[in-house]
């Protein structure tokens, strides 16, 4: 869909993409509300989970098992939050938020979860780009 934002995303070259699957796409969110926050994304354009097929299903379930086992070898969560809200973008996406009982210290920065055991803080605040491409870089590599 031409005014879709996560369509465009998936079109152009962009720099938070950290792979593309066969049905969905992994990018790193610029608003890291909890160490790691990234969105999976599918790749064509749907606004309602039900129009999902059981095949993208099946690759969903692959991406956050891909995705789990970064994130736990990068940055150990203690939980990983999943939001589907689609409020704003409406295309089919989840926004996965690792949370931490504990701070985290990565990149030079220290990471802490002020809400853990509630709802996370969802900050409009964009993470520096430096401090992004290492989280990018990091869950990458271990994917």
């Amino acid at each position: 869909m031409a005014n879709c934002l996560l369509c465009n995303s998936l079109k152009e070259k962009n720099k938070t993409l950290i792979k593309k699957f066969k049905y969905w796409s992994l990018f790193l969110s610029f608003n890291q509300h909890g160490l790691g926050t990234t969105f999976i994304v599918i790749n064509h354009h749907i606004e309602r989970l039900n129009k999902v097929t059981k095949e993208e299903f099946n690759n969903l379930y692959l991406v956050m098992k891909k995705l789990e086992n970064s994130l736990d070898k990068t940055f150990k969560p203690d939980k990983i939050n999943y939001l589907m809200m689609a409020n704003t973008v409406h295309h089919v996406h989840f926004q996965v938020i690792p949370r931490y009982k504990e701070k985290r210290v990565f990149a030079g920065k220290e990471w802490k979860d002020e809400k853990w055991g509630h709802r996370p803080v969802l900050t409009h605040d964009k993470e520096d780009d430096k401090v992004l491409n290492q989280i990018k870089k990091t869950i990458s590599n271990n994917l």
